[in-house]
């Protein structure tokens, strides 16, 4: 039948691939509905499946106002399939128009991934891992290093260490091969940003490093002293902001990083592969690794998270349930006139 596909500004190129290509594969008709942020790539894509030999209507893209096409996408009859990558907020309105329909859906949301770092972790390749995984498209990932746990051994060291790579992150056009940090997407994004920010160091956060706008740019950002009341400690900010928390054992780290309703990835680091099972084993997450950042995909993997990080897996065999019905047939066969079948 159709899918339809509700692609983000930050991966559209990767997200409107993923979810198309295993949806006309196993034989249905898509229809993308990209961020209006970000709809150029998606008619770029467009473009090529047609001069790939597809054929018309096959694959197609709508561009407009999210909130109002999209409720018309999904609520759609002939739509038996949804596939949204985006906020919670979004998903679980999309979890509703789909529910009162029985129609399949996955959803792939929000995230609060924490990076926990044991004093016997390589400390210059955990510095590298936290900021990639930080301040990676200014910080607009769901699998973005927001909470970044460290053993109170290292803690001040790891913090001066991070704090000096944040720096040192060059922002601009990111049309400039040399710069990392671009700018915010939206004036409601920015605004969001800066008020976790403000909401933090006016509670009592330490500013360790960055804060500062400039027009739609804010400096790389890294908080410690956090506490529950402040908004960012469990609202996912989006942005180029993390969060230094200090523990002492493992498991009071895993406590720390279950403490949110999200559970999308998750990533430590230390030379002690026992620790790093125990914590993979302990953390509520959909995806855990091991001495890497906590951003990270592949096509073929089991990608998605759990609790209010999403339902359902993308990536190329989890999507044939999502893009497919199972029939069971049986054939009973006539029998002659001896019995035989």
């Amino acid at each position: 039948g159709v899918v339809a596909g509700i692609t983000p500004f930050n991966v559209p190129m990767i997200k409107v691939i993923k979810q198309s290509a295993m949806a006309l594969a196993c034989g249905n008709t898509f229809v993308n509905l990209p961020s209006e942020h970000a709809p150029r790539l998606s008619l770029r894509v467009a473009q090529l499946y047609h001069e790939a030999g597809f054929p018309a209507g096959s694959f197609n893209v709508v561009l407009g106002n999210g909130a109002v096409i999209g409720d018309v996408l999904t609520g759609h009859p002939r739509v038996k399939s949804v596939t949204f990558t985006g906020s919670s907020v979004v998903g679980r309105h999309i979890a509703e128009i789909c529910a009162k329909q029985l129609k399949k859906y996955t959803l792939e949301l929000g995230g609060k991934s924490p990076l926990i770092i044991m004093d016997d972790a390589d400390l210059a390749g955990a510095v590298r891992a936290a900021a990639m995984g930080t301040f990676f498209y200014q910080g607009q990932a769901c699998m973005a290093s927001s909470r970044i746990l460290v053993q109170r051994g290292i803690f001040e060291r790891f913090a001066q260490a991070l704090a000096g790579a944040a720096s040192g992150l060059k922002g601009g056009d990111l049309r400039d091969p040399g710069t990392t940090l671009g700018p915010i997407i939206s004036g409601r994004q920015r605004s969001r940003v800066k008020t976790h920010i403000e909401d933090a160091t006016a509670k009592g956060a330490r500013l360790i490093t960055g804060g500062q706008f400039s027009g739609f740019q804010c400096a790389p950002t890294v908080l410690t002293d956090v506490t529950k009341d402040m908004t960012l400690y469990y609202e996912e900010t989006f942005g180029p902001v993390t969060t230094l928390y200090p523990f002492d054992t493992l498991e009071e780290a895993l406590a720390i990083a279950n403490d949110t309703p999200y559970g999308l990835s998750a990533a430590i680091y230390t030379s002690n592969i026992n620790h790093a099972l125990q914590a993979a084993s302990g953390i509520h997450t959909g995806m855990v690794h091991i001495n890497a950042p906590s951003l990270h995909d592949e096509p073929h993997v089991p990608f998605g998270g759990v609790g209010q990080s999403g339902v359902g897996r993308e990536g190329t065999e989890c999507d044939l349930d999502a893009m497919t019905e199972w029939k069971w047939v049986t054939i009973q066969l006539p029998s002659d006139a001896a019995g035989h079948h």
